[in-house]
Order: C-alpha cells, then sequence, then structure tokens
C-alpha cells in the first residue's frame, strides 16, 4: 500500500513541476486531411414531386464541365430503378465508379400531364453514400 502511495505522491510532484515551468513546449498541430473516398459503389433513389420513380431509366454520364461546373458529359451507361414489387423499388445501383470522380446521373420521368416530362440530373463527387435524384 505504501509503494503505491508513494507513487502517486511522486506523480503529483512531478505535475507541480510540470505546472510551474516557464517553458512553453514546441506543439505543432496539423489538421489532418479528410479520408480519401474509396468506394466504387453508389444507389440512387428517384423521385418527382415526392413519390419513387419506379422502373425508369437513369443514365450515368461523365462530367463535361470542370470542377466547379460540372455539366452532362458522355454516357457511360444506363440503367432502371427498380420496380414496385421489390423493396428497393425507386432506386438503383452502381458500380465500378471512381473515388472522388465527379459523375452525372439524369433520369427522365413522367410528369403531368401526359405527356410531359421532366427531366432530374445531378452532377457531383460526393456519391459515396448514395443521394435522392429529384425531390
Amino acid at each position: 500500500m505504501s509503494s503505491i502511495r508513494f507513487r502517486l505522491a511522486f506523480a503529483v510532484a512531478a505535475l507541480a513541476l510540470a505546472a510551474c515551468s516557464n517553458v512553453s513546449p514546441d506543439v505543432t498541430a496539423t489538421a489532418s486531411p479528410s479520408p480519401a473516398p474509396t468506394g466504387t459503389t453508389t444507389t440512387i433513389t428517384v423521385r418527382y414531386q415526392g413519390n419513387l420513380q419506379f422502373s425508369q431509366p437513369v443514365g450515368l454520364y461523365t462530367n463535361g464541365g470542370t470542377a466547379t461546373a460540372p455539366v452532362k458529359g458522355t454516357l457511360i451507361t444506363t440503367k432502371s430503378t427498380d420496380p414496385s414489387s421489390l423493396p428497393t423499388g425507386g432506386q438503383v445501383t452502381f458500380t465500378g465508379l471512381t473515388p472522388a470522380t465527379i459523375y452525372c446521373w439524369v433520369a427522365t420521368v413522367p410528369a403531368s400531364p401526359p405527356p410531359q416530362t421532366a427531366t432530374l440530373t445531378v452532377c457531383t463527387d460526393a456519391w459515396q453514400n448514395g443521394f435522392t435524384l429529384g425531390s
């Protein structure tokens, strides 16, 4: 028991001496960069006026613009959202994507009154966690 008390007293004394010192430690703090995204897959939910859009084609495009002003470029592939009969209805998954790359997704969905359509477009490099195309 006395050994523990001695260690405790020694530690308190060492802390007191350090606190009384006029020497400031040379500390450099650097912000670590946020981790680069590594995912290669994204799942997109397509909505128009709050309604899920079932069995609708969604085009995946390259960025035909710049990083600060992305626009739809060249078509890479087209996939359809899942039908209403599936729990994932209104969603579509794209794979084989390159992390930190800007892609554009475009869906043309039915609007009222028919035969009108609405074109929904998103260009982003923040696709790793999925997103909603439309509203």
